[in-house]
């Protein structure tokens, strides 16, 4: 008797994690800069709680796998422009299945120090 609550138990577990897992999808945060720097990302992890990272370099990708009710699907970029190199650009894209959903390029003002958030959320789109 006790088996068989224990077996209900562990089946009643495996088909919400199996349902779960059946009715989400991946998506994937792309940066890429121009020019090689240390710069900080924030985004909307699979929970839907804020993380950040910090990046060295001139990309980050990030695949998560996120309910398909999953509404706040955003993506900050922190860079810091301090030698004032000119024609430097910021891309920030959000993929699903190697499909772009929302993706925008910002060009970096050369002509002063530049340290600033660039945005891009997927329900302005």
């Amino acid at each position: 008797m006790l088996f068989s609550k224990f077996k209900y138990a562990i089946g009643k577990r495996y088909r919400k994690l199996d349902k779960a897992i059946s009715s989400s999808r991946c998506v994937a945060y792309m940066v890429h800069l121009s020019f090689p720097t240390s710069f900080q990302v924030s985004f909307i992890d699979e929970n839907g709680l804020p993380k950040i990272r910090e990046c060295t370099g001139t990309r980050f990708d990030q695949q998560l796998r996120v309910p398909d009710n999953f509404k706040k699907i955003l993506i900050k970029v922190f860079v810091s422009n301090p030698m004032k190199l000119k024609e430097q650009t910021v891309k920030i894209a959000i993929l699903e299945k190697d499909r772009v959903l929302k993706e925008k390029s910002f060009s970096i003002c050369h002509t002063e120090k530049f340290d600033g958030w660039f945005n891009l959320d997927l329900a302005q789109a």
